[in-house]
């Protein structure tokens, strides 16, 4: 809705969250990441960015306001930041995408941005691979459901070596239910 709902989430559906979104980048998250928190503390996202970081002991790094939906600012802080691991709305990963291009040029190398969390509504298949041609050792974690769930109640994990498939624009699947969880779909 945008608007904050005043959702209590117990502490075990927190742990298992953060826990499980770790399994979706491989057990990785550490010490030498650096987690950009972009998201406005009212809504379930900025769960994600802080305590995946506290739990695993990544470095916080709190984007500035001007910053935080100014594509090329964004993307300035990405970079000079070193930043590893980003939540980045659907509206804003096509054109963060173009902007990294554009700043680094030749030098797609240097994407420092290896863990991303996506979703909120639906992305296609063409954007999450625009974004594994940066960075081939990327993983992404698609992410839905309903904030009552402690942000997203399924999960799906891409990685470039996945899919050798050429991306036809279609929307990418939610995957299966967060760890000790079931997804149940009603008619």
């Amino acid at each position: 809705t945008g608007r904050p709902k005043g959702v209590a989430v117990e502490h075990r559906q927190l742990v298992n969250f953060v826990f499980h979104m770790n399994g979706d980048y491989g057990g990785t998250v550490d010490s030498r990441d650096r987690l950009l928190s972009r998201t406005n503390i009212m809504f379930d996202a900025s769960i994600y960015e802080f305590f995946l970081a506290f739990l695993f002991g990544a470095q916080l790094v709190i984007c500035p306001e001007d910053d935080r939906f100014d594509v090329y600012g964004l993307v300035r802080v990405l970079l000079r930041e070193e930043i590893t691991m980003a939540f980045i709305p659907p509206g804003l990963l096509k054109p963060v995408n173009q902007e990294l291009r554009a700043q680094l040029g030749q030098d797609l190398h240097l994407v420092p941005l290896n863990k991303m969390f996506v979703g909120v509504e639906p992305i296609t298949d063409d954007v999450i691979q625009s974004y594994l041609q940066l960075r081939p050792d990327m993983r992404i974690a698609n992410c839905y459901g309903p904030t009552e769930t402690t942000v997203c109640a399924c999960t799906d994990s891409y990685i470039s070596s996945m899919d050798n498939a050429v991306p036809a624009g279609d929307i990418i699947p939610i995957g299966g239910p967060v760890a000790n969880s079931r997804a149940v779909l009603l008619d």
